[in-house]
């Protein structure tokens, strides 16, 4: 588990009841139903589960991103100030500057037509007015900070000379330049090898604690979130299902979600030929989900009531919360 940093007691970034509506040409459906979190300075928050849970939805709907056809609601805070909802111009202050993404593709990010120094430069002459001069300057120092080597040269390169690694740690550097207040990393590792990805979350927990940056790591991926987070929200069918502490979310499971997805991960002292323990079954269709608890379909330990009422976010502990009738997980 990382080392956790000090951090301010009041939050950077806090959502309450946030939920997402998508009106589709007969019909509308909620894909993100009352989500609520808190993010300090310099901490770590992953959000986790499989696709389709709502955890980049979520991330899009705090940053004005969604589809035109989706619309928010409830209250997102940063740094004290309400942004749901604001105006589109305000928005774009807050974009890239206060507030900024790495997304998990980055040649769709990048522009392909423009050096690095380029596309670097313009998004501090945009939020900072700087010169070209203090611009490029900050940039080389970004470049270097996420450990580009020959930074120099590098950044009259175009993405495509990069590899995939190379342009992952680009996308962070541009993310940083303007020193936000919450970085939110989405998927920020799939596509990269295992040795990469362990390089990329080893340079995200280096850089929060550079710059007292937080950090929202989105990802399908259990252990990715282990190398990094300090808590740890669990989504499922557009809710969140379980939420604590990492170290004791990944010990002290309470949802039997999390513990599939526990259990669904490789695990270096498993005996060599044992099989992972997948999770059964498909996740829900949000604009069809069914009545109870959206997991009872693929649960083992599935009751009757689990399927005609669906279980509301109940504290286990002080820091730890969860959203299931069984009581048999957690000891």
């Amino acid at each position: 588990m990382p080392s956790i940093l000090k951090t301010s007691d009041s939050p950077i970034l806090k959502a309450r009841d946030l939920r997402v509506r998508f009106n589709l040409a007969h019909h509308s459906f909620e894909a993100i139903r009352g989500v609520s979190f808190d993010v300090r300075r310099g901490e770590a928050l992953g959000i986790v589960g499989e696709s389709g849970s709502g955890k980049s939805q979520t991330m899009m709907a705090m940053l004005g991103l969604l589809a035109a056809n989706g619309v928010a609601s409830g209250e997102v805070w940063l740094e004290g100030r309400q942004i749901l909802g604001i105006r589109e111009r305000d928005l774009n202050t807050i974009r890239g500057n206060r507030m900024a993404v790495v997304f998990q593709d980055p040649m769709s990010s990048l522009n392909p037509y423009l050096r690095i120094e380029k596309q670097m430069t313009e998004t501090l002459r945009l939020h900072k007015g700087m010169s070209i001069a203090s611009a490029r300057k900050r940039a080389l120092e970004m470049l270097e900070a996420v450990k580009i080597p020959g930074a120099r040269q590098r950044i009259r390169c175009y993405p495509h000379e990069f590899s995939g690694g190379m342009r992952q740690r680009v996308m962070i550097a541009m993310a940083l330049l303007c020193e936000p207040a919450v970085l939110v990393a989405d998927e920020p590792t799939t596509a990269l090898d295992v040795t990469v990805q362990a390089q990329i979350i080893y340079l995200l927990d280096e850089l929060r604690r550079d710059f007292n940056t937080a950090i929202i790591l989105i990802t399908h991926d259990m252990g990715v979130v282990a190398g990094l987070c300090e808590r740890v929200l669990v989504m499922y069918g557009g809710r969140v299902i379980e939420k604590g502490q990492a170290e004791d979310l990944f010990y002290r499971s309470h949802h039997p979600y999390t513990a599939a997805l526990l259990n669904a991960m490789p695990k270096v002292d498993e005996a060599c030929g044992e099989r992972l323990k997948a999770i059964p079954g498909s996740p829900p269709d949000l604009q069809h989900l069914p009545s109870g608890c959206p997991f009872a379909p693929r649960c083992e330990y599935v009751m009757a009531r689990c399927l005609e009422e669906e279980p509301g976010l109940e504290t286990v502990t002080r820091d730890h919360a969860r959203a299931c009738f069984y009581d048999g997980l957690g000891g």
